[in-house]
């Protein structure tokens, strides 16, 4: 009889202890980062960035009287972020850069940040603002190795893809991720806290797992001049409604050469507004975890399944003006071009003064920018 009983208690202590153990290993996933965390140097060194003599043109700057802040110029040593878990009475804003890469390698390996965005999330009103940085903004490239001597300065949307392993010209931690974020904060002082980085394919899988998208287009946009892909009439969106798939997201957000881009940024935000309200939808907001399963390891991202399905939560709670996207406005996007050499040739870029970005960063983070900045800088989702 005491065997027996022995017996039963086993039977019924072996499944609970799995359990117990199954739900700490779930516990533990939940709340781990999903990648590398990013770290800094806390050195913040003025910048050099070389912009080529133009016409002088009156710049549009929305500034509240905020300087720009400084981050800290002691010695030179890495130092990992170290922000906490989120939490509903959070106070200070977490900032996040999101980017999305022209390419569809699985492994991250290589490809240029052709849309970089950084994420402001004000736990406390609530409030998201994002800001969007042009691609073709000239700055300086820090941590490159001592093998390349030359590489001094580049556009930002390379500044991922010289941290790539299939470049490796970073020295510092990170890889992409790292140097585009340690870029970002050496030359307009502002460390972010973590960082989300989406392929091409796999934004094209997201839009397809929320069963596509919605949108209203109020102009034909022709993107034919942008492809060679034999399909041309793909790449044109009549205007009207439109229900798309992943790819005809991704192609309508990248349509650039027969419009500025200017107008692209604004596409995409377009997107992004779609996407947002089809993923508050009630059934996805109950696939979210199974959603997070399903794309780890695709994105590149510090984020925790804890702190994703967070941040979305906060997304029912905003009001239409408590969602921000913010460009800089037409009148700082000043053309210009200067001596690239790592492509021993001159290229294209946005001339705005490094003063200037700092000052729109700067109150971008303290969210002082004017609401109405003028030159079509602040959007709202329709």
């Amino acid at each position: 009889m005491k065997l027996l009983k022995k017996l039963l208690g086993l039977i019924c202590v072996i499944p609970l202890a799995c359990a117990i153990s199954a739900c700490s290993a779930w516990a533990g996933w939940w709340h781990q980062p999903l990648g590398e965390t990013l770290v800094f140097s806390t050195a913040a060194p003025e910048t050099a960035t070389v912009i080529p003599e133009v016409i002088d043109q009156e710049m549009i700057i929305a500034t509240a009287g905020n300087e720009p802040s400084e981050i800290s110029k002691t010695t030179a040593t890495e130092v990992p972020t170290t922000t906490p878990e989120l939490l509903d009475d959070e106070l200070e804003p977490m900032f996040i850069l999101v980017a999305g890469i022209a390419s569809n390698d699985p492994q991250y390996r290589f490809g240029l940040a052709d849309a970089i965005r950084i994420v402001r999330v004000d736990f406390e009103t609530p409030k998201v603002t994002v800001l969007t940085l042009p691609r073709d903004l000239w700055v300086t490239l820090p941590g490159i190795k001592e093998d390349y001597p030359n590489l001094t300065h580049g556009k930002i949307n390379t500044a991922y893809s010289y941290g790539t392993p299939s470049m490796n010209r970073y020295e510092g931690e990170g890889g992409g991720p790292g140097m585009l974020a340690q870029t970002i904060a050496n030359n307009y002082n502002l460390a972010v806290d973590h960082y989300a980085i989406i392929n091409m394919a796999v934004f094209a899988d997201i839009v397809d797992a929320l069963g596509g998208i919605d949108i209203y287009l109020n102009r034909t946009w022709d993107g034919r001049a942008d492809t060679e892909n034999p399909d041309h009439m793909a790449w044109v969106f009549e205007e009207g409604q439109h229900h798309m798939t992943g790819d005809e997201a991704l192609r309508f957000a990248r349509i650039r050469l027969n419009d500025t881009e200017i107008m692209r940024t604004d596409n995409q935000t377009l997107v992004l507004c779609s996407i947002k309200d089809k993923a508050l939808q009630p059934k996805a907001l109950t696939a979210i975890p199974d959603l997070i399963k399903a794309f780890q390891g695709r994105i590149q991202t510090d984020l925790s399944p804890a702190q994703i399905t967070q941040l979305i939560g906060l997304f029912p709670k905003l009001s239409s003006e408590n969602l921000v996207f913010f460009r800089f406005p037409n009148g700082m996007m000043v053309p210009g071009r200067v001596f690239d050499p790592s492509l021993n040739n001159t290229t294209f870029i946005w001339d705005i003064p490094i003063a200037d970005v700092k000052a729109f960063i700067n109150n971008f983070a303290q969210d002082t920018i004017l609401i109405d900045i003028g030159g079509g800088g602040r959007q709202l989702c329709p």
